[in-house]
This record gives structure tokens, C-alpha cells and sequence, in this order.
């Protein structure tokens, strides 16, 4: 059976090359995708609203932050988790609250939209799994402390640097 290269594990594919690069590229987080369509939004834009794929994210990531304190995590990671999905979901959606309402048919139908717009981005067009990327996050914010030698996205790279761990 044929294969994607991205899923074919013995030949050296983007996605090897990619794990050996230390910061996760900023268009393979969905998140940061949500974060662009609040500045579209919010900047007047575009007219539909991320609102309810905000508060899906928000809720997701909620259930995360409860497993990484399940898991022991430390409160260094557990605050920084907090302070990072504040930033990228809890201040748009405050930001936004009240300019428009949800219209579940049609926000469904776009926030869906705005996922398969990710997936043929990340997994079609650059043959990556980011699956790899979630799993190396986890492990980052799981771990102690942060090491340097830490797949992690930008902020979080940016964060530790302000609070001293870079």
C-alpha cells in the first residue's frame, strides 16, 4: 500500500528534517490560525466572527490544562500554560464578546471550514504531521523545567526567555 511521505517512516521525510529545527513553525498550531482570523475579524477584515471556534479551543484547552495538572506538572508550566491561552483565546474572546453573536449553523460550518483549511495546509501541501508537535508540547509542559533542547512553539519560547529559562 502507497503511502504518504509524511506517514512512510523509513525514508527521511520533512517531518524528520523538521524535528531536528528546536522551535515548532508558527503555521502548524492551529491556534495561531484562530489568533489570525480574531486580527482579521477584529480589524474589521472579515465579517464572521471566531467566536465560537474560540470558545471550542478555549474549552479544549481547558481539558489540557486539567490533564497537565492531573500529570503533576509543574506550577512554573501549569501558569505558563494558563498565561499563553489567555493570551491566544480568553483576550480575543473578551475583545470580541459582545460584537457579534453566534450563529451555530454557519460558525460550525466556518470554524470546520478553518480546520480543513489547516490540515491541507500542514498535512497536504507540506506533507507534515502535526500530531509529532502536540505530542512534543505535551512532553515540554509535562517535564520539569524547561531544556533548551524542547520542541516548543515560539510563545512559549518567548515566555521562558522573559522568566529566565531560554
Amino acid at each position: 500500500m502507497i503511502q504518504p511521505p509524511f506517514l512512510n517512516n523509513n525514508n527521511e521525510t520533512k517531518q524528520q528534517q523538521q524535528s531536528t529545527k528546536k522551535a515548532i513553525r508558527l503555521d502548524f498550531i492551529l491556534s495561531h490560525w484562530l489568533v489570525a482570523w480574531f486580527i482579521l475579524y477584529y480589524i474589521g477584515a472579515i465579517r464572521y466572527s471566531p467566536k465560537f471556534a474560540l470558545i471550542v479551543a478555549y474549552a479544549i484547552n481547558l481539558v489540557q490544562w486539567t490533564y497537565f495538572i492531573y500529570k503533576g506538572s509543574t506550577k512554573y508550566n501549569i501558569i505558563k500554560y494558563f498565561v499563553l491561552v489567555s493570551m491566544a483565546k480568553i483576550i480575543p474572546l473578551l475583545l470580541i464578546w459582545n460584537m457579534d453573536e453566534i450563529v451555530l449553523p454557519r460558525d460550525i460550518y466556518l470554524t470546520l471550514g478553518v480546520i480543513i483549511l489547516y490540515l491541507v495546509w500542514v498535512v497536504g501541501i507540506n506533507q507534515y504531521n502535526p500530531i509529532h508537535d502536540y505530542e512534543d508540547l505535551n512532553r515540554a509542559y509535562l517535564a520539569p523545567f524547561p531544556s533548551p533542547g524542547d520542541r516548543r512553539t515560539f510563545n512559549s519560547r518567548m515566555y521562558d526567555m522573559i522568566f529566565g529559562y531560554s
